[in-house]
């Protein structure tokens, strides 16, 4: 399983003090995205100039060179199919729920010579915007239900109609690159997976849950808003597999905890709330996890500092705490990459009497603990690149130190 961690900003967000917070964050991808919204084609337009400009090609290669990939997110679909074109090719576009061709959004994908005419257009877009990485992420446009209602498409959902687009603009875009893979984007009307539409090999999942409450963690069962988001995960990973598969968060989306207004408010990375993702996410088997790190540029620094991304990326590399509550007590799942970044962890309460739980040099858990009996049980498990232990014990407060720094908690169990 690949371990990709990531965080995307706008282009003109890129500059000479990116490639060493990338760094020492120990991340080793770079996504850039264009704004979306309505004028999408015209923030891809100037993205691909941008692309060409000496300053973003030194840093490109100065990225590549530390071993991070640089990779293009981007709702294309308006510059795939020029809005202009409905003046000669109206069957090419959508058909509103009127019954009106409209060059608003997105596209009629019932018409051969759209396809066609995409898959081209995409071509032209993978040889713009090279990189090196064989990972693709052009996106539909960025609305809500403006899909094709015209008597072809009508019985395909939003999905469905994305996905005979992607099928068609990745066998463009691998006239250039053989290897090249495209993401099928599951956010807002995509967010369920498809039903009558297969995805062609290289078709891989990307999942952004836009619509979920950032405030509370995303599997959260009594959040109605995020129970709606994750309601069709498991389909979708059984439609598209793991293989490939990427997490596209918000915890790090200033741009959308500033209302997507400037000038941006100071940004307060959620710790407990990522963690807990994360670790969820891990365990669903995604092999990437990325997420917005829009409106972290220049003005923001400006105005209050360095952005939390080294925070943001010890918690992608593994470092987090995750607790939740049992009949026996708190579970918490520790990880860490190597036994050096978690020195102890430490009990005390009514219950238990612990001076310390610590690891050894073999991956193997030590107990220091007066009354062992308070201590319901311990154990742990090793992966190729993450040693995980489960502690189960009743209510206390937990204070561990990483080399890091030192974090407090108060655990509380129900009876």
């Amino acid at each position: 399983m690949e371990n990709r961690r990531g965080i995307i900003i706008h282009p003109e967000e890129l500059d000479s003090t990116w490639p060493e917070r990338l760094q020492d964050a120990r991340l080793n991808v770079l996504g850039i995205h264009p704004v979306g919204g309505k004028d999408a084609h015209l923030s891809l337009e100037s993205a691909i100039h941008h692309r060409l400009l000496p300053e973003t090609q030194r840093l490109f290669k100065q990225l590549n060179h530390l071993g991070i990939a640089v990779e293009y997110e981007a709702h294309t679909m308006a510059w795939l199919l020029p809005r202009t074109l409905i003046q000669s090719k109206p069957g090419w576009f959508r058909m509103d729920r009127q019954g009106v061709r409209t060059p608003d959004y997105n596209l009629c994908v019932s018409d051969a010579d759209a396809l066609d005419f995409i898959a081209l257009r995409a071509e032209q877009l993978a040889r713009m915007l090279d990189t090196g990485s064989d990972r693709y992420f052009f996106w539909l446009d960025d609305v809500k239900d403006c899909q094709c209602h015209c008597p072809k498409c009508s019985a395909l959902s939003a999905s469905d109609q994305q996905m005979i687009a992607l099928n068609a603009m990745l066998c463009g875009i691998r006239r250039y690159n053989r290897q090249a893979t495209l993401c099928f984007l599951a956010y807002m009307d995509t967010i369920d997976a498809p039903q009558k539409v297969a995805p062609l090999p290289g078709i891989t999942l990307e999942y952004a849950p836009f619509l979920r409450d950032s405030h509370r963690p995303l599997f959260d069962k009594t959040c109605e808003e995020n129970v709606h988001e994750v309601h069709s995960l498991q389909r979708l990973l059984d439609v598209f597999g793991k293989k490939g598969s990427q997490v596209l968060e918000y915890w790090m989306d200033n741009s959308r905890f500033s209302g997507w207004v400037k000038p941006p408010k100071e940004l307060t990375l959620d710790t407990s709330i990522m963690e807990q993702d994360c670790f969820a996410y891990r365990k669903i088997g995604f092999e990437s996890i990325t997420s917005f790190g829009c409106y972290l540029g220049q003005d923001y620094r400006a105005l209050w500092g360095e952005p939390p991304v080294k925070e943001y990326g010890r918690i992608l590399c593994g470092e987090e705490k995750v607790y939740s509550q049992t009949s026996k007590g708190v579970c918490v799942h520790f990880s860490s990459l190597m036994p050096s970044q978690l020195n102890s962890i430490r009990f005390s309460n009514r219950q238990i009497d612990a001076e310390a739980f610590s690891f050894n040099h073999q991956f193997s858990p030590v107990f220091r603990v007066r009354n062992r009996n308070s201590l319901n049980r311990g154990s742990h498990r090793q992966t190729a690149s993450h040693t995980y232990w489960h502690i189960w014990f009743f209510p206390c407060n937990i204070q561990y130190n990483r080399s890091i720094g030192l974090i407090n908690h108060c655990g509380s169990v129900l009876n």
